[in-house]
């Protein structure tokens, strides 16, 4: 008896310690992440899941262990995600995914593990939606939106459920837009804005809610410019605008709605420059590059801001080409291009930041083509013809960098004087386009390819 009562306690014993190393383990993880240093910060949470896949297999019906090993899995999926890494990421939330359905499967009304599989489907399906694979994805967010669909029924006055239907139907609205489904699309933005709007009247001065609200008009706002319907858009904007107004006036620091801001002003200047009012266009990028700048000096080593930052500066680098301006254009473009260089350096891994690298790398290529330069220009689509193919053997499930590989072919293809290797460029283009086509792949810009190539 006492022996069962000792090998008890030190079964206990091994849970309370394996129990202290994890929270140190994931709190390192958390900081190490929150440092900016991933590569620790993975270290961390592998040595974390390690522990909890150890407590999963000595005792499997025990839900709190399995629960929490969910939940290993799924941040270490957050972190590859942010990396770039979507294979990984997908692999981690896949495995998080089938906890969660084992489960579920044991207690079929527990509504805590039922939201968390329906967040565990929309982590998927961002996934997916990244990589390209818009069928899966759309397949992923349907299940998302099922359970909070079912959640909300249960009960319709939970606000948590509440935003996380506007969530789900946030991601099919992406996915929908995306496909250039655009009826649809609006459709499921407006079930976003209508939850929004249900919920910011409830409690007007949560500041949270109306920055989410502000973020549906920004998705309204969208479609509209989708479609040229410029008025429509600019209301949406203008209403975002008035919302962010008022956040920013309670406090002026906050930097998640200085940087939705900043995203607002991008959004107008997009439409401005597409219409050809460069000038505008020009106000536009220049309030977006202040806001980002702003940011970035606050915190030079914040990897988002400064991966922001480059965009914007490519974005000038486009109005100023636009404006015949092209030696502002070409700083503009070294600008953006040193802010992508130096996000790299820091994460060599990061596939996510050298796809970037390489479409600020393909716009300078493309300035110097424009300005008789073909020397240079060959240069850096040679450049971005190395990245891409890299990309590619690293991630060779990536549609993103295939449909990279084939514009860096084709931007080669324009620009080499030589017919021979002109052709050759084309063809190999072609072939990529033709596979992706035959392989049943679905993605947004796979249609202007075809239509390129004249494949049916």
């Amino acid at each position: 008896m006492r022996l069962h009562q000792l090998d008890r306690l030190r079964a206990v014993a091994r849970q309370l310690v394996g129990a202290t190393e994890r929270a140190s383990q994931n709190r390192i993880g958390d900081i190490e992440e929150a440092r900016g240093n991933t590569d620790q910060a993975l270290k961390a949470y592998e040595k974390d899941l390690a522990n909890k896949l150890e407590l999963a297999a000595e005792d499997p019906e025990n839900t709190d262990w399995l629960w929490d090993l969910s939940a290993s899995w799924s941040k270490i999926g957050d972190l590859e995600e942010a990396r770039g890494n979507l294979s990984q990421a997908l692999k981690a939330y896949t495995k998080s995914l089938e906890t969660n359905l084992v489960l579920t499967e044991k207690d079929p009304e527990n509504t805590l593990w039922l939201r968390d599989l329906s967040m565990c489907w929309n982590k998927i399906g961002d996934v997916e939606t990244a990589r390209g694979n818009l069928s899966q994805a759309q397949n992923a967010y349907e299940k998302a939106l099922a359970i909070a669909l079912d959640l909300t029924e249960k009960d319709p006055t939970n606000t948590d459920w509440l935003l996380d239907l506007s969530i789900r139907w946030n991601r099919i609205g992406n996915l929908e837009n995306m496909r250039e489904n655009l009826p649809q699309a609006r459709a499921a933005y407006e079930q976003e804005l209508r939850i929004m709007l249900e919920l910011t009247a409830k409690d007007p001065e949560n500041t949270e809610w109306l920055r989410d609200l502000s973020v549906s008009w920004r998705k309204i706002g969208d479609i509209e410019a989708s479609w040229e319907n410029v008025s429509q858009a600019q209301d949406a904007y203008k209403k975002a605008l008035t919302i962010l107004r008022k956040l920013i006036k309670k406090d002026p620091t906050n930097i998640r709605w200085l940087r939705d801001l900043s995203k607002i002003w991008s959004k107008i200047g997009d439409i401005e420059s597409a219409r050809g009012n460069l000038a505008q266009a020009q106000k536009a990028c220049e309030k977006t590059l202040a806001i980002l700048l702003e940011l970035t000096a606050k915190d030079p080593v914040n990897t988002d801001w400064l991966l922001d930052l480059g965009v914007s500066w490519t974005k000038v680098g486009d109005v100023e080409r636009k404006l015949g301006k092209l030696s502002q254009a070409r700083d503009a473009y070294e600008k953006a291009l040193a802010i992508m260089l130096e996000l790299t350096n820091k994460d060599p891994e990061n596939t996510g930041w050298q796809h970037v690298y390489g479409i600020s790398l393909s716009r300078l290529g493309i300035l110097h083509e424009r300005r008789g330069d073909s020397k240079r220009a060959k240069e850096c689509f040679l450049k971005v013809l190395e990245l891409h193919r890299s990309l590619v053997d690293r991630a060779p499930n990536e549609i993103d960098f295939s449909i990279g590989l084939v514009y860096a072919l084709l931007d080669l293809s324009s620009v080499v004087k030589n017919v021979a290797e002109k052709r050759k460029y084309w063809k190999e283009a072609y072939g990529i386009t033709k596979s992706l086509v035959e392989a049943g792949v679905e993605h947004y810009e796979l249609e202007d390819l075809k239509e390129i190539f004249g494949i049916e």
